[in-house]
């Protein structure tokens, strides 16, 4: 595997198995990607990851900077109501 400097990306290609007879393997998952099924390709390393798991890990980073929003959002709601109360 490549190191992953500031010159290095994963460039993937959103592609899909068109030949019924073909298969392909996540390299994360192991996960056995068959016709019809999607999956990005890194034409640089062959690295293969399954459509769904990529999908689903890109939701879960949304959600998770969401959160981490939403909390410093409630912190300083919480700081100004402290300083209302302070002040009556």
């Amino acid at each position: 595997m490549k190191e992953k400097g500031a010159d290095y990306f994963m460039a993937l290609i959103l592609k899909r198995v068109t030949h019924p007879y073909e298969c392909v393997r996540c390299c994360i998952t192991k996960k056995l990607i068959s016709y019809g099924e999607e999956y990005y390709w890194d034409p640089q390393d062959n690295f293969i990851v399954d459509f769904n798991y990529y999908y689903d890990r890109q939701m879960a980073m949304k959600r998770e900077a969401a959160q981490e929003k939403v909390q410093q959002a409630m912190n300083l709601l919480d700081y100004k109501q402290q300083m209302l109360n302070a002040e009556r």
